[in-house]
């Protein structure tokens, strides 16, 4: 089996799981609209940039410790002190949020109380199932990974929607998250983690494999401030409900980073450190060349799709009080998306266990970023504020190769990719200007013009699916004759 088929069959089990655990949040998405104000969503939009910014610093890098040592030691012994390292750095984070918890009151921020006393237990029970799932996915493990998905997000959704219906306001949000990550711990600890747990911990691992994810972590926590920032200046320059639309139009980019980027992640990675010891690093840095050159096509791709569609696909997943300029959506998605490419790009930093040159990486861009949403944003409001984080992300990724690239060089074809990404977004905007949306038949025209200039481009550009057409058409004119 091929490696593109190898990569393309593990990441459509995850994609599998990935979309049917998506589904509940997309058929939420249109609930929320309905039953949450724009400056309710602005108000969970802030608090809950804050709440990952935790979780995601007591996660302590851990996910990427696993990943980078798990085919390195025992299985049983790396659960073991993975899953209590987290306890130890989770329930720490905790009590420091409780103890600071009272300052809300000093400052009289009491619209901010009850929604941040539901989202503090969340900062140890998310930190607990992201260990498990990156277990899951450096075994490969792509069905229990479907199913912790689906019952994640289907739990937990529909408690929040029920919630919401009970009038218990913006907190149902993270109080059916929090019931769902329950379930799942408890799952866990009896199927996965018992036996394991009941061995004594190695103080001195747990030490090393936080020490290794330590920096990690850091550069998640600055990566964090790079992706939510642009939200409080817009706050700050501009009223909370600017900020909660703003905020629930990059929720729905993010549910197409969810079902696109996650699934490639997912797998790329942990084939590149299982490639490494089945065949060596030639053949692993092939794979991480070849399905990084794909993806970049296929931005350039859904973000022309999506730019013909995006006035449509607001109206259908939110109510007209969430109407925005019809950039926003395209825009948002291109700049989400570009995640999955540093995501892979960055690969030889861990491969070289520089995991310190990330926080250079991120800070660097991160500080940059937010220097620029300052000078846009106060004027030109959201629309400012997506094209800073599209700039954002585009130099963030293109920063992370330049490092990684110092000790692992990958050659990817990216002057092919700019081209094409380029070729198909400037088709998509020259489809919209002829066929202007409103007309039924305009808008099923556009899209299946869009499709034919697409194939034509994608052959052209790369030699593997010109020669598939070839050979396809081969055995059609041998058959035929």
């Amino acid at each position: 089996m091929s490696l593109l088929a190898k990569v393309g069959k593990n990441s459509s089990l995850f994609f599998l799981g990935r979309s049917v655990s998506a589904f509940a949040t997309v058929a939420a998405i249109p609930v929320y609209s309905r039953l949450i104000e724009p400056q309710q969503y602005g108000l969970y939009a802030l608090v809950n940039g804050v709440l990952l910014s935790i979780v995601v610093l007591s996660g302590c890098g851990l996910s990427s410790s696993i990943t980078r040592f798990y085919h390195e030691s025992d299985p049983g012994e790396i659960t073991r002190n993975a899953v209590l390292a987290q306890v130890v750095t989770g329930a720490g984070a905790v009590l420091v949020l409780l103890l600071l918890f009272p300052v809300l009151l000093l400052y009289s921020l009491s619209e901010y109380y009850q929604i941040v006393a539901t989202a503090i237990p969340l900062v140890l029970l998310e930190n607990l199932v992201v260990v498990q799932i990156s277990f899951y996915r450096i075994r490969q493990q792509a069905v229990q990974y479907a199913i912790v998905s689906i019952v994640q997000r289907w739990i937990g959704i529909g408690l929040t929607i029920v919630l919401l219906y009970l009038h218990v306001g913006v907190s149902s949000l993270f109080i059916g998250l929090a019931i769902a990550d329950v379930l799942l711990i408890i799952y866990f600890f009896f199927n996965e983690w018992k036996q394991s747990i009941k061995l004594p911990a190695d103080v001195g691992r747990m030490k090393y494999l936080l020490l290794f994810g330590l920096p990690v972590a850091f550069d998640s926590l600055i990566f964090s401030v790079f992706q939510l920032s642009d939200r409080y200046i817009l706050g700050l320059y501009h009223s909370l409900s600017d900020v909660g639309v703003y905020s629930f139009v990059y929720d729905i980019a993010l549910k197409v980073q969810f079902l696109i980027v996650l699934p490639m992640t997912q797998v790329v990675e942990p084939m590149f450190w299982i490639e490494i010891k089945k065949k060596g690093i030639e053949h692993a840095k092939k794979l991480v060349s070849q399905s990084t050159q794909y993806f970049i096509v296929f931005i350039g791709f859904l973000s022309g799709f999506i730019f013909l569609y995006s006035t449509d696909i607001i109206r259908i997943f939110a109510s007209e009080r969430y109407l925005s300029h019809e950039l926003l959506l395209p825009v948002l998605v291109c700049a989400v998306l570009l995640y999955g490419v540093f995501y892979v790009v960055r690969i030889g930093i861990f491969y070289a266990m520089k995991t310190k040159y990330l926080l250079l990486v991120t800070g660097s861009v991160a500080a940059a970023k937010i220097v620029i949403s300052f000078l846009v944003i106060p004027h030109y409001g959201i629309l400012a504020a997506a094209f800073s984080t599209l700039i954002g992300y585009l130099v963030l990724t293109i920063v992370a190769y330049w490092n990684s690239s110092r000790f692992l060089k990958i050659r990817y074809s990216f002057f092919r990719n700019t081209v094409g990404v380029a070729a198909l977004l400037l088709s998509a905007y020259g489809i919209s200007l002829s066929l202007p949306g409103g007309v039924l038949l305009n808008s099923i025209f556009k899209g299946v013009l869009y499709l034919i200039i697409s194939l034509v481009i994608v052959t052209i550009l790369f030699k593997e699916i010109q020669n598939i057409m070839v050979k396809k058409f081969s055995l059609e004119f041998r058959a035929g004759s």
